[in-house]
């Protein structure tokens, strides 16, 4: 896994376009989608964005975060998909 730079990585504001699949139940016939900046805002609301988490790196936090929302399952994300989501993450904190 490529660890992501936040503070370093400038980026325009403006929303970004992608949703992640998740399967409820690890079912297949209970397919469902939210968008990433739905995902994110709640993760900035979360106890990882707490003095206590932020020693984690931001790829572990979010996966911490998925796992105790219970979102369901999710396939791991590739390195562009990741991209987005840190853009999405400070775009949002940025507001």
């Amino acid at each position: 896994m490529q660890f992501i730079e936040i503070s370093k990585t400038k980026y325009n504001l403006k929303t970004i376009i992608m949703e992640i699949t998740f399967w409820k139940n690890n079912k297949i016939d209970q397919e469902y989608k939210i968008n990433v900046n739905t995902i994110v805002t709640e993760f900035i609301k979360s106890k990882y964005q707490t003095e206590d988490w932020l020693n984690y790196p931001f790829e572990r936090r979010l996966n911490m975060f998925l796992m105790d929302i219970n979102y369901g399952s999710f396939e791991p994300f590739t390195n562009k998909e990741w991209q987005k989501i840190a853009e999405a993450y400070i775009n949002i904190n940025k507001i």
